[in-house]
């Protein structure tokens, strides 16, 4: 039992410090010309399963589906879709990485950003099926999450929308990366050339800070 509390202390310490502290107000700030919030736009579910679907392909990058990364693309929001086609020609990392090394560095972000995803995909399904990606994702971060009673603040509800899409945009350039990296490893070769970015050595380049103010 004492396991169980340190670890929702845990996860209510890093979601007050990377998202920050919602406001139980948030909805009525949002109607009246506050930030976008994914709870009251109705999109966290839907973030939520992105979120669960790059984690899938992270844990079976050597082993996934071939349309899996298209079904993930079909999925995206328009304006990470817009965003992803400039981005993806100027991302870059400061020197090659390792499949093992990549995946680190998306973990920084997917060991966090999954337990909300899963939580908020189950408050949605009742604590019942919450989909294929869910089940398919990495088991340590999968591990994380506790069967309680779950509250907004433990979800995506109050997230800031544009914050989390610019999230989802880093995973998504890194997993681009991580594929083409996996393919190459696989036929024996290495990456000729990355497209670069000046500060996208690591997801630490997105702002941790605030995302729910």
């Amino acid at each position: 039992m004492d396991k169980l509390v340190d670890i929702a202390l845990f996860l209510n310490r890093e979601i007050d410090n990377i998202f920050g502290n919602a406001d139980p107000d948030s909805e009525k700030k949002q109607s009246l010309g506050g930030k976008p919030r994914l709870g009251p736009a109705g999109l966290d579910l839907h973030y939520a399963n992105i979120i669960l679907q790059i984690d899938s392909i992270v844990a079976r990058s050597s082993s996934m589906p071939p349309n899996a990364r298209d079904m993930l693309y079909q999925n995206l929001p328009p304006n990470i879709k817009f965003s992803l086609r400039s981005k993806i020609q100027s991302f870059h990392v400061k020197e090659q990485l390792t499949v093992t090394e990549i995946k680190a560095e998306m973990e920084k972000t997917l060991q966090w950003l999954v337990p909300v995803a899963t939580i908020t995909a189950k408050a949605h399904h009742g604590f019942g099926w919450v989909g294929e990606w869910a089940n398919a994702g990495s088991e340590s971060n999968r591990k994380s999450i506790v069967s309680a009673d779950v509250i907004q603040i433990e979800t995506l509800h109050h997230a800031d929308k544009q914050k989390s899409e610019a999230y989802i945009l880093e995973l998504v350039l890194w997993l681009n990366y991580l594929v083409a990296q996996s393919k190459a490893t696989s036929n024996g070769g290495r990456l000729r050339s990355l497209l670069k970015s000046p500060d996208c050595s690591s997801l630490d380049s997105v702002d941790r800070v605030n995302i729910y103010q």
